[in-house]
This record gives structure tokens, sequence and C-alpha cells, in this order.
């Protein structure tokens, strides 16, 4: 039974959220420094009542600041999608709360209206000093009140990528209001490198602890449940060609019980990122670049499994993951039992190792995963037993932290539709796929 983190009208704080709020009303902006599903979406919303706020979210978490804002039961609310002359639209609508993404914020110039408060959500984004966006950030919105960056990421990959989102906030970092008058003051260059001075780390963490709030879900004590969440990519143009191919041909009733299930099945390819056509090329890696996020950035030095429903995209994940520096082990049903057995001791064992990518038919039952805290599901099976199975391969009775389960979704592709029974557990094997057309208005 998965816990889904605050999902009812009357929505108290955890002991973390109300120490995180007074944490920013002493402060009056700051730094949020909180593993993913740990509330710091909702802390900012109450800390900001009443205020007239402009949020800069990556587009898979814009779906997410759309429904923690309609919990709160805020309306004048605009989440900026469509063709930019909708979104522009949507800005001019003059709505209190505007939530937008980092590709559309610069283009369509959002720093002219005028803001109480200014949200930037996953903030490492805008930690490259040479990033346009980046420059953007600390250039257009100095004037504002409020300020406040929030990261699931208290450990980055370098110490000095805290400093342009603490300039962002506070206007300085340590006292320096450049991020390359510090880096020239504090650190030396070596080769292409650049050595820190004795105690600068030491120095840096103090500070960053100071004044930021910083907290892990292991520290939050909040214990061992499950907590579920999603990321909702773009579909592309190919995908979006495909689909509706796929659409017009279906007409259910007029085909087999077989035609039926391998057109659905086609939907699921086509979502996933692969063509629905042999040999199932990759069409799209909107999924596979959030998945690379998620595994350098919010989850960077975790151990994650990384479940699908086919083989080709196993592959195809493993494959993407190699090209962009990151080992994984990938176990499928062409893979040799004694071949998983070595697989797994593998990633258990190896610092490197830190990703398992699993087909769930293959990997479901029977195993324990449970060195890993988290499980991300870049598809599903159709099948609940099958869902329950695979989540609890990270359970297990001894551990103290929460789990976290992530799904990546395809925006207006099957994916949501089918996440939506496989949460239902009323639908079992035998209704799923009754179920599932009736959800397709086929």
């Amino acid at each position: 039974m998965c816990y889904i983190i605050m999902m009812h009208t009357s929505r108290p704080f955890m002991r973390h959220q109300n120490d995180a709020f007074n944490f920013l009303s002493t402060r009056g902006a700051s730094p949020i420094f909180m593993e993913m599903r740990l509330g710091k979406t909702l802390t900012a919303i109450r800390w900001l009542l009443g205020r007239r706020v402009l949020v800069i979210a990556p587009y898979p978490v814009m779906d997410s600041w759309d429904k923690e804002l309609e919990f709160e039961g805020i309306h004048d609310r605009a989440v900026l999608r469509g063709n930019k002359k909708q979104r522009l639209e949507l800005l001019n609508s003059g709505k209190q709360w505007v939530v937008t993404n980092f590709e559309s914020a610069e283009r369509l110039e959002v720093h002219k209206h005028a803001w109480d408060a200014v949200v930037v959500d996953e903030s490492i984004r805008i930690a490259n000093p040479k990033s346009k966006i980046t420059k953007y950030m600390l250039t257009k919105f100095s004037g504002v009140p409020s300020k406040i960056v929030l990261c699931g990421l208290p450990a980055p990959e370098h110490e000095l990528q805290y400093l342009t989102q603490f300039i962002f906030c506070h206007g300085n970092f340590m006292g320096y209001k450049n991020y390359w008058s510090f880096r020239n003051a504090k650190y030396m260059q070596a080769g292409f490198d650049w050595v820190a001075m004795p105690n600068v780390k030491r120095d840096i963490m103090r500070y960053v602890h100071e004044h930021a709030f910083v907290l892990s879900r292991k520290d939050a004590g909040i214990g061992s449940k499950k907590i579920c969440t999603t990321r909702i990519v773009k579909m592309n143009a190919d995908q979006k060609r495909q689909y509706r191919a796929m659409r017009k041909d279906f007409e259910f009733g007029s085909r087999s019980e077989k035609n039926v299930l391998g057109q659905i099945t086609s939907f699921a390819r086509i979502a996933g990122g692969c063509s629905c056509e042999e040999p199932h090329i990759l069409i799209s890696d909107e999924k596979l670049k959030e998945l690379v996020y998620l595994i350098k950035h919010e989850l960077k030095g975790q151990k994650v499994l990384v479940w699908c429903r086919f083989k080709a995209e196993a592959l195809e994940i493993t494959r993407y993951l190699f090209d962009r520096g990151i080992y994984s082990i990938r176990i499928d049903g062409d893979v040799p039992v004694e071949r998983r057995i070595a697989k797994k001791e593998g990633f258990e064992k190896q610092d490197k190792v830190n990703v398992a990518v699993l087909t769930i038919a293959s990997s479901a039952k029977g195993q324990d995963w449970s060195v890993a805290d988290t499980a991300i599901y870049y598809s599903n099976e159709y099948s609940n037993d099958l869902r329950s199975q695979s989540e609890d391969r990270i359970c297990h009775p001894k551990k103290k932290v929460p789990m976290l389960i992530i799904d990546l979704l395809t925006e207006s592709s099957i994916d949501g539709k089918v996440l939506k029974i496989l949460r239902d557990k009323s639908f079992d094997s035998r209704l799923f796929m009754s179920q599932l057309i009736k959800e397709l208005k086929i």
C-alpha cells in the first residue's frame, strides 16, 4: 500500500515541514534542500500565501505544482502550457500564482511582470554560472522581495554548485556577490581543475547548513513508508504522429481480442519512447533524459531500481545511461539465472554500480533488492499483482528510511491511465484490460 504524502484536503504539517516553515520565517528567503517527497513544495506554498508568486520549475514537475496548489484550494493560478500564444495569454491573465518551466521563462520575459516572490524548483538547474538560464535568473529578478530555491540535492556533485543558488536567494555567498570572485579567492588552479584552499570545503558546508534548510529522507525520521510521486515528460512529434495513427486505426469491436491487445501494447511502446513498428527503435529520449537527471542529481549516490516492461526499453536504458557515464546492470528474460545472480551481487557490492535496470516480468517476484530505497517505473506491466510485487522488492523489515516510488509518465499517453488503474486495488488482472479500454474511451 503506497503512502502518498499529503494527498488530502486537511493536510497538517509534518514536524520537519514545520521546522522548514519556521526556518523561512526567520530569514525571509532561503534555499530549502530537502530530498524528494519530503514536502518542500507545500512548505513553500504555505509560507508564500497571500503574495503574487512566480514558480519556475522543470516541465516534468509543473503538474505536481498544479496539484499541490489545487489541494491547498488555490484556484487563482495559471500553469503555462500550450503554444506560445496560449502561454502568453495565461501569463497576462493576472493570476496570483503562475507556474512555468525553465525553457519558457526567458522566452516569455516573465521578469517584466510584478512578483512578490519567485520560487526556483530543482534549483540545481541554475548551478552552472555559464548557463543562459543562470545568467537570466541572477540578473532579472534582483528586485523581487522574496526568493526561494528548492532542491532535493543535499550533497551536489561539487560544493561550488551551491554558490549561484545562494546568490539568487541572498545576493551573496559568504560575502561574495559573484561566483568567479569567490572561486578566484578560495580556490587554486591546478591544470584544468580548481582545488579548494585549506578548510574551504569545511567552511562552505558550515555556511550551507547555517543559511539553508537541509534534510534527507533518512534524517526526516518518517519511517519505512512508501512515498509515491510522478514525473511527466512531453510527447515529441514522432510519438504524436504514431499515437494519432494508432488511435485512428483502432476500432474496438471490429477486431479480434489479439489485435486489440496488440494495439494497446503499441500505445505503451510509443509512451516509452520506442517506435510501435519493428524493430522498435528509439523515437524519443524524454523519459531517458529525466531518468538521467534524477540519477545524477536528485538521487545522486543512491542505489536505484529502474523497472520497465519491454526488453527493448531495458536495452535502450542501459545504453543511454552508459553513454552518460552511469554504470548499471540489466536483467531481462534473456539473461540466464546464473548471470542474474552475478549481476545482482555486482549491484549490491560495487559502489560505482548504483542502477539496476529490470524488466518487471523477469524480476518482480521472489528477489530481495532492498539495498535500494528508490524504484523508478519507466513503464508498467498491466498487472496490479506485478506492480505490488515489484514495489515490495525494495522493502525490508529492518529498514528505517522511507522508500521512494517514482513513475515516469509521458503526457497525453496511455501511461497516466495505466497508473490510475494500478493504484486502484479493486482491479485484478482479469478486469484490468477491460477497465483500461474504458479509460481509453475506445
